[in-house]
Order: C-alpha cells, then sequence, then structure tokens
C-alpha cells in the first residue's frame, strides 16, 4: 500500500496526460522561440549571436542522439532511428515524461525510463538551457533596441522550461519507490497528497525559473562590463566547490569506477552538477552524493546575492534602475516562493537542505541504521567501495552471515559479482572459481541510472 501511495500521481491517469501535455508543450514552444531568437539575432546583424544559440541547440540534440546510441544500442536499427527521429522533432522531453509517468519497462535498454529522462534533461540543461538563457540576457543588456514582447516571452520561456525540467527531475527522483525505499531519510519531502505534489512542483519550478533568471542576468551583467569577470567569478565559484570537496575527501563520486578514468568522471560530474544547481537551483544536488545540503542552500542563497553584486559594482549604464527593480522583485517573489515550498513539502526533510554529511558519512549511515538487507546491500555494493573504508570489518561479517541465505534464495537485488573478494568468505570465492570468478564492471547502465 506504501508504494501505490508514493506513486498515485505517476500511476494517475491525470498525471499521465499532464505530465506528457505540459512535456509537448514547453519543448515545442521552447524550441520555436530559440529558432525564432535566431532569426532576429541575424536580421540585427547579430550572426555570432545567432550561430552560439544555434551550436547550443545543436550539441544539445548530439547529446541526446549519443544517448539514444547508448541507450538502444541493443535494439534493431529500425527502432534506433525511430527514436532519434523523437529527437529531431523535439520530443524527446514528452515521451520521456510518458514513459516514466506508466512506469515503461524494457530489459533490453541500458537504464530504466527515470535513469535515460534524468540523462536527457540533464544534457539539455547543460548544452543549451543555461548557456541559452545567459546569452539572451546577454544580448538584450548590450543591445537594448531589440527588447521586445517576443524578446521577453521567448526569454521567460527558455527561463519557464528550464525550471519545469530542473524540477522535473527532482520530483520524479523524489517519489520513486525504490529510491524512498533505501533512502527514506532523504527521498519523501513531496508530499503522497495529490493537491500537494501539484503545489510543491508547481512551486519548485517557480522557484527554478525566478533563480535561473536573477543568475542569468547576473552573468550577463558581468560579460557586459568585462568577460574576464565572469570568467573569475563563476569559475572561481567552481573552483572553490571543488576545493571544498578534495578538504573534505568528498571529490569522488559513487560510481565504482577507479584509477584516473574515476577520478576524470569525479571531476566532469561534479562540475556539471554544480553548474546545473547554480543556474537551476536544483533540489535534487542537496543530496550527499552531490552537493550536499549545506552546499546547496549556500549556492542558491549566493545566486541571489550575485546579480546584486554584479550590478552595484560592476556594472554601469542606463538601464541600471531598471535593473536593479527587477532583480528586487524577482528576490523578494523568490524569498516567497520558498517560504509556501517549505510550508508544503514533508518537515521531516527539511534537515536535508543544510546537512554537512559527506559521501562516505552518509554512505556509513545508510549500511549501519538501516535493519534491512536490501538497503544495506545497496549501500555498500552499488555504491564506490571506498565510501564504507570504515566498517568494512562489519560488512564482512555481514555478508558472512548472510551470504549463504542469499545464494539459496536469490533475492532479486542480490548479485554475488557486486561483492569484491575482500569481503567473501574463502568457501565462496572457492566455490565460484576462485580467483577466477567472475566480477563485477561498471557498465554504462551504471552509471546512467545512478544511486543518488
Amino acid at each position: 500500500m506504501l508504494a501505490i501511495a508514493q506513486n498515485l500521481v505517476r500511476d494517475s491517469m491525470w498525471g499521465v496526460v499532464y505530465r506528457v501535455s505540459v512535456g509537448v508543450a514547453f519543448s515545442t514552444t521552447d524550441a520555436a522561440t530559440d529558432v525564432y531568437t535566431i532569426l532576429v539575432y541575424k536580421a540585427a546583424g547579430l550572426t555570432g549571436r545567432a550561430t552560439a544559440l544555434a551550436l547550443m541547440m545543436g550539441l544539445n540534440m548530439l547529446l541526446q542522439l549519443g544517448l539514444v546510441w547508448f541507450q538502444y544500442r541493443k535494439k534493431s536499427w529500425k527502432k534506433k532511428l525511430y527514436e532519434c527521429a523523437i529527437c529531431l522533432v523535439f520530443l524527446r522531453p514528452a515521451v520521456d515524461a510518458y514513459r516514466v509517468a506508466t512506469n515503461h519497462v524494457d530489459k533490453d535498454l541500458m537504464c530504466d525510463p527515470l535513469g535515460e529522462m534524468v540523462c536527457n534533461k540533464g544534457a539539455e540543461l547543460f548544452s543549451e538551457s543555461i548557456p541559452g538563457c545567459v546569452l539572451q540576457c546577454y544580448v538584450l543588456l548590450e543591445n537594448p533596441e531589440l527588447i521586445s514582447v517576443g524578446a521577453v516571452a521567448s526569454l521567460l520561456i527558455s527561463a519557464t522550461t528550464t525550471g519545469f525540467t530542473s524540477s522535473m527531475i527532482t520530483f520524479d527522483l523524489d517519489v520513486d519507490s525504490s529510491h524512498r525505499k533505501n533512502q527514506p531519510a532523504f527521498y519523501g519531502f513531496i508530499p503522497d497528497s495529490h493537491v500537494l505534489r501539484g503545489r510543491c512542483f508547481m512551486l519548485m519550478t517557480g522557484i527554478s525559473m525566478l533563480h535561473n533568471l536573477s543568475t542569468s542576468v547576473g552573468c550577463a551583467l558581468l560579460a557586459v562590463t568585462d568577460k574576464s569577470f565572469l570568467i573569475y567569478i563563476v569559475g572561481g565559484n567552481v573552483v572553490f566547490y571543488l576545493v571544498f570537496k578534495v578538504a573534505r575527501n568528498d571529490l569522488m563520486y559513487w560510481p565504482r569506477v577507479e584509477g584516473v578514468t574515476g577520478v576524470i568522471l569525479s571531476f566532469l560530474v561534479r562540475i556539471n552538477v554544480k553548474v546545473i544547481a547554480d543556474f537551476t537551483g536544483f533540489v535534487h544536488s542537496r543530496h550527499p552524493f552531490e552537493l550536499g545540503g549545506a552546499m546547496f542552500t549556500a549556492s542558491v542563497v549566493w545566486a541571489q546575492i550575485f546579480p546584486f553584486v554584479a550590478l552595484e559594482f560592476f556594472f554601469e549604464g542606463e538601464k541600471k534602475e531598471e535593473l536593479r527593480a527587477f532583480l528586487t522583485t524577482s528576490c523578494a517573489s523568490w524569498f516567497v516562493l520558498n517560504f509556501l515550498f517549505f510550508a508544503t513539502i514533508n518537515s521531516s526533510h527539511i534537515h536535508t537542505f543544510f546537512s554537512l554529511k559527506t559521501a562516505p558519512v552518509y554512505t556509513v549511515e545508510l549500511f549501519s541504521e538501516s535493519n534491512n538487507d536490501s538497503v544495506k546491500y545497496d549501500a555498500v555494493f552499488t555504491n564506490r567501495i571506498s565510501y564504507t573504508s570504515s566498517v568494512h570489518d562489519e560488512i564482512k561479517q555481514w555478508v558472512a552471515a548472510n551470504i549463504e541465505d542469499w545464494r539459496r534464495d536469490m533475492p532479486e537485488w542480490f548479485h554475488l559479482k557486486d561483492i569484491p573478494d575482500e569481503f567473501l568468505p574463502a568457501a565462496i570465492i572457492t566455490a565460484e572459481g576462485g580467483a577466477k570468478r567472475r566480477r563485477r564492471s561498471v557498465s554504462v547502465r551504471d552509471i546512467l541510472t545512478g544511486h543518488s
């Protein structure tokens, strides 16, 4: 009954219709306004700006097509071309939403619909939505004569689409029953009520839209004044975050990828998530496996302060008073929506917005505080093994006490190849082929599906 209650919105026909229709509306409208903006820029002689926006759209499309290739590599060419066509007509968000809403299952795919949707939307945010909004703000500040109803509408649609995309990722991850089962202390901040879920989603979308607008305006203000300022402040913010992660021994990302490849993957993902969080207020990034609660909250608060810093200390122009009024209104609205948001969510999860837990500390807690073998197993053997180094002796004892039962009963969450030799009794290793037994290797499926 609990699993049913946790997925009311996803399983209801209203939820399916709403998500798909809104996904279609946003994806097609945003694409149309981007094309319109490119044409306006070309007509105004801003060929470089038009090309930049077109390249952002192209990069997003290229990334989505690449993800299709990995996701459907076991399928026929006909199926691959069909999925590519969905991307090319800008219907990928709607199709992803439909498949998640209807719990679509296909064991031949590299990851489940939720993992596919998260990857596609993450690629869209990073490659097109975020830089596209900054570019549009920059062009309007640099060329105030281009300000029109159409230009403002295009900017607002881009920001709203970004907010909707960021909020949908968070919403779907939070209401997912497997996430709530394995990590109940983190997942479950969205209430089970239809009405409260809808309200929570709309508030998140509004908060993210305002966050994206204000941050984009702040970046545009720096770029108009001196692009080096933008590089120093935004780049410095990312560098500070990486140093913070290193200082807390929390840089390495959760997938069990070791060596140089693991380091490179960790750097790339950390930067990607940090940028998305800074420009969208991506609520899920408060997870200890991502930014963490305290860093997330600090980032979103700084995002409200930063545009005022850019305006007061760097920008000089005739639109300064109008920009100050806009930023003040946006910031005040952001605070009001956040007040309503925290009044709507489950109060038992508010602490996750301020937590200082690192990924290793959180993983050890998942193992030590749970009485459920599947939760313990998920915490230890689907994440980076070094996260639980402080309790490896306890893990060995737990595995030794239960391994025979698991091998006999074969629960769906148990896969012997997941467990490194160091955690297995010698008799089990011998029975499985000794040193040549089959080990688990991290696949693209593991990385795309994720456990955070």
